[in-house]
């Protein structure tokens, strides 16, 4: 099968056609958004330049171009790059018609066009360095992972350093004198924050210079993110403060005291919110409670009631037995609702140790679809297994996991419930030191807005009266006790997918 790549085969052996393939290669060869490779070179001369480049660069190298028609090669752009007319009139002949074709004169063109916008580049660039090393206040560039990219004369001023001393190293290796990042030290790095909020940041930071003295620099840390909202690198901006700092320290141990106290406060504060807080909480699981075991014992009462009734008017026929069968059916959907929700309860409202032992994914899942074949026929749900042989075994306790299963198949069910395509694909695989489980359904999916929310306890998107919102709570708090992951993904047109990782192994003391 072809792949999204767009193969170029280039006609032409001189000095220019060696300089297009030679900068082609170089710059967009490892340029991860450009879909594009020179496939082959085609020229009567197997000695001219852009041959023996091609050759050296591994490309196809052909004496004849006719043979760039190849299928083999699966050429899909022919690049002119000899000026001799013949050859554009005798390939647009005798190419395929699949095939594209680039004049020399157009290509030279943009070629030229390109050079000449990279040599102003080139310039603004140099105009650019100029001015960078002569801004007063102290630059550098530092790379995601903490590389000093570049700096200006200021900064080697004021820290004392030369130039080869700084660029390539890490920062922390030369500023902190250590081999360690300043926030596994006692010194926070603000880095970190602007990593994580990808947003500039300011702090006043002590760093060491050259002869070993401490300085006290106030520093603005500035994110460069990619088209992707990665960050590629920081440019931070610091000048001296050490004078105001030490001005400032007994200023700051007042504040640090009235903040202790202020704290001391907001927690006694917090402590009873937190009270107030689970008090509310209680009140509307309770609330929840009684609504959602009264619904289905109701409907219980009233089908028993209906069946006393026919029974004591009248006797028993073909008809009343299937009727009855349908409300059989019914109440015993009610009471595993019952139950679903009282065991959600207890899961939720104890920390219990799971009893580890060594179990076999794929064997869980055989076993609770087997328990659940029945539901699953009744709401004519399709079950697409792709479990993975000779899956690794686990330390886990069994009877969790499958109740983790259980409620992510009990949920699926619930959203195929109006779907015209009702498929549940479930999936086993490894993935390093861990082994995962994908569930996957067709329904209604989950609304990119309360996604976040889902594992939350007692929020639900079900309708009232379908759920009290501990079903997920319940497995995440399992998984979570596991050592493992849980995570909710759309699935492509209709549908949504919860992929669970499992370690291997547990700590020691999960086994007692």
């Amino acid at each position: 099968m072809k792949d999204n790549m767009i193969n170029i085969g280039i006609i032409g052996g001189d000095r220019f056609a060696q300089e297009v393939l030679e900068t082609l290669t170089t710059y967009y060869g490892g340029h991860r958004r450009v879909n594009a490779r020179i496939k082959a070179v085609a020229y009567p001369d197997p000695e001219a330049p852009a041959m023996k480049l091609g050759r050296s660069l591994g490309r196809e190298t052909i004496l004849d171009y006719h043979l760039l028609y190849d299928p083999r090669l699966d050429i899909d752009v022919i690049v002119i790059l000899d000026p001799d007319p013949s050859i554009l009139e005798d390939v647009l002949a005798s190419s395929p018609r699949s095939i594209r074709v680039v004049s020399y004169l157009v290509f030279r063109l943009f070629w030229d066009a390109l050079k000449s916008e990279s040599n102003r580049l080139r310039e603004q660039a140099q105009e650019l360095d100029a001015i960078f090393q002569s801004i007063q206040d102290s630059i550098l560039v530092i790379s995601p992972d903490f590389y000093v990219q570049e700096v200006n004369e200021a900064c080697l001023r004021q820290m004392g350093y030369e130039r080869e001393e700084v660029i390539g190293k890490r920062c922390y290796e030369i500023f902190q004198r250590s081999n360690r990042r300043c926030e596994e030290d006692e010194i926070f790095c603000p880095l970190r924050i602007v990593k994580d909020t990808r947003s500039p940041c300011k702090r006043i930071l002590p760093r060491i210079n050259r002869k070993g003295e401490v300085v006290y620099l106030e520093i603005s840390i500035y994110p460069i993110l990619d088209e992707g909202g990665e960050i590629v690198k920081f440019v931070e901006i610091s000048r001296d403060v050490s004078d105001n700092f030490k001005k400032n320290e007994e200023i700051n141990r007042r504040l640090e005291d009235l903040l202790k106290k202020t704290n001391e406060e907001l927690e006694r504060r917090k402590q009873e919110l937190i009270h107030q807080d689970k008090m509310a909480s209680l009140g509307k699981l309770a609330a929840a409670v009684v609504h959602e075991i009264n619904n289905p014992i109701s409907g219980v009462l009233n089908l028993v009631l209906l069946i006393k009734r026919i029974l004591k008017e009248e006797g028993l026929n073909e008809k009343d037995i299937t009727l009855f069968k349908r409300h059989l059916d019914l109440m015993e959907s009610e009471i595993r609702r019952i139950s679903r929700i009282t065991s959600n309860l207890l899961t939720f409202s104890r920390e219990k140790k799971g009893e580890m032992n060594v179990v076999n994914l794929n064997s869980l899942v055989e076993e609770v679809l087997f328990l659940y074949s029945n539901m699953l026929k009744i709401n004519q749900i399709e079950v697409k297994k792709e479990l993975t042989p000779n899956l690794p075994d686990i330390v886990a306790d069994g009877e969790q996991i499958k109740q983790v299963m259980m409620n992510l198949i009990s949920n699926a069910v619930e959203a195929m419930e109006s779907s015209g395509e009702k498929l549940l694909t479930i999936s086993t695989y490894e993935k390093g030191k861990s082994v995962c489980l994908r569930v996957s359904d067709t329904g209604c999916g989950i609304p990119s807005r309360v996604r976040d929310r889902i594992f939350e306890p007692f929020f639900t998107t079900k309708k009232k009266g379908k759920g009290v919102g501990l079903g997920l709570s319940v497995v995440y708090g399992i998984i979570k006790q596991h050592g493992g992951a849980i995570e909710v993904y759309p699935n492509e047109g209709r549908g949504c997918s919860f992929e669970i990782e499992l370690p291997l192994t547990q700590p020691l003391e999960k086994y007692h």
